[in-house]
């Protein structure tokens, strides 16, 4: 005896081929689900390696050296200093004073430091400070700045100055016939002539603010003057 075949409920027989495309959609959704994922991944790990591989912001000491300034040209506050090459108490200042300065407040960005020049000394004080500004011309000015420091009584002739330079490694060429040529003279005798404009006359002296500071002082009569400066003027911009 022959069976005939159940129908479903509902009429026709269920046909395969619709439980079929039922697989078949499911399948197509997760792919492009898989798919965008991957896509999405891959383009974060490619943004995200070209952050890792942007260039590096500049350290603080990288920033901070512009010609005769030290520090960030958005620092509430600046301190000027009229030096000598020739003077003790101004090689005192800059070897111990201001590096605790430029510790606590240049590298914190809340001053910056921008050294002009007071001849006071003999002739050769003139031809030091034109020495360094031929080293500023290769952005070395504090480098050479210091070594005169360090170098104090030492003789100023020019084959001295010469040297330094080659101790620094200083295009020799460069800074020779800057030196010969006198021609950062003018800016050395211009410096001392804004600081007798100011009233200095002697060296160490300090222009912060609109407070003038003269002398070899502790470092604790320039944390009291940088900090009420300092706080004068937050109180002038909050009123």
């Amino acid at each position: 005896m022959v069976r005939k075949k159940k129908k479903a409920k509902g009429g026709e027989p269920r046909s395969p081929s619709r439980s079929g495309e039922t697989v078949v959609t499911l399948s197509r959704r997760t792919f492009w689900l898989v798919t965008s994922a991957v896509v999405l991944w891959v383009a974060l790990l490619v943004s995200y390696s070209a952050w890792q591989g942007r260039p590096k912001a500049s350290t603080v000491s990288e920033v901070l050296i512009q010609g005769k300034v030290k520090g960030s040209p958005e620092a509430p506050l600046t301190m000027l200093i009229f030096s000598d090459f020739q003077c003790g108490h101004c090689g005192s200042f800059a070897l111990t004073t201001a590096r605790e300065l430029e510790e606590e407040y240049v590298n914190t960005g809340k001053l910056r430091m921008e050294f002009k020049h007071v001849i006071v000394g003999s002739p050769a004080s003139l031809g030091a400070a034109v020495a360094a500004e031929c080293a500023a011309e290769q952005n070395r000015f504090w480098d050479y700045h210091d070594l005169l420091y360090e170098r104090l009584g030492a003789s100023l002739d020019a084959d001295h100055l010469k040297q330094y330079a080659v101790e620094l490694g200083l295009d020799q060429a460069a800074f020779g016939e800057c030196l010969d040529a006198g021609k950062q003279r003018e800016r050395v005798l211009q410096n001392t002539l804004e600081g007798r404009d100011l009233g200095i006359t002697a060296t160490p002296s300090f222009l912060i603010g609109d407070e003038i500071l003269r002398g070899h002082l502790p470092v604790s009569t320039f944390r009291e003057v940088i900090g009420a400066v300092l706080m004068k003027n937050m109180s002038e911009i909050g009123s």
